[in-house]
């Protein structure tokens, strides 16, 4: 009976251990908010298109990329309302708007002149760019700003025009 007990025992921590592991794992490699422009781009489409998430959606976006959404959207709407009333993305026919098909889109970065990114977001073969560029100082220390060096410069405009 205790050689019994002992290998229940053993199997039950064994069991503990593996859970402990795979969720520690999945933390660890869990990639929201990565600093690359790849992931930047993912992150601001996930709040954009997924979440309607205006505000934390329009924390990426640099002013002269907010500059464009005023020039589509002349009523005035601040870049948090036009995120969260009209944001989103079309590839192939098919409407993104879930977290899953957000993740699932092709990312390509390509870097660009003066230290800028492309990325380019693509699915059923169809793509969208969004060009990139370092934050400033002034950028990097703002409240509640997104946890990455990188911020939207251009491709904004084509997710809220209606």
């Amino acid at each position: 009976m205790t050689g019994l007990r002992n290998t229940l025992l053993a199997f039950v921590a064994t069991a503990a251990l593996l859970v402990c592991a795979v969720t520690i794992a999945a933390e660890v490699t869990h990639n929201d908010d990565s600093p690359s422009p790849d992931h930047t781009v993912r992150d601001f489409l996930l709040a954009a298109v997924a979440r309607h998430d205006g505000l934390r959606a329009c924390r990426y976006v640099t002013r002269q990329a907010l500059v464009h959404v005023h020039a589509i959207e002349p009523r005035g709407m601040s870049c948090e309302a036009a995120v969260s009333a009209y944001a989103h993305l079309n590839l192939g026919g098919d409407r993104i708007d879930a977290e899953a098909a957000v993740k699932a889109l092709d990312y390509r970065a390509e870097a660009e002149p003066r230290g800028r990114e492309r990325v380019t977001v693509s699915a059923h073969g169809e793509s969208r760019s969004f060009v990139l560029r370092r934050a400033t100082q002034r950028e990097l220390v703002e409240y509640l700003r997104p946890p990455t060096p990188w911020r939207i410069d251009a491709g904004l405009d084509a997710l809220v025009k209606r």
